[in-house]
């Protein structure tokens, strides 16, 4: 997702939570299904819309960002 790359996952576990509307969500051992997203992907326009998508969701997992909260809640915590 940080690339950029659109992802495809089931819907099992929690990826589904993490891709959210910034991916395509097929039902677990659906070959057909996956198949069909497979395709829907190849659009150009699609394709862009959910690789902007991914970037952004991607940023809220990156490294300095869970950091950063992680500071802002020990400071939250220090003052109480």
């Amino acid at each position: 997702m940080s690339y950029g790359m659109p992802v495809i996952v089931s819907n099992c576990g929690s990826l589904t939570e993490i891709v959210n509307c910034s991916g395509i969500i097929v039902q677990q051992n659906n070959i057909d299904e996956l198949a069909k997203a497979m395709e829907y992907v190849i659009d150009e326009v699609i394709l862009m819309d959910l690789s902007e998508r991914s970037m952004e969701i991607a940023k809220e997992f990156s490294l300095d960002f869970v950091a950063e909260k992680w500071r802002i809640l020990i400071e939250k915590t220090k003052k109480r």
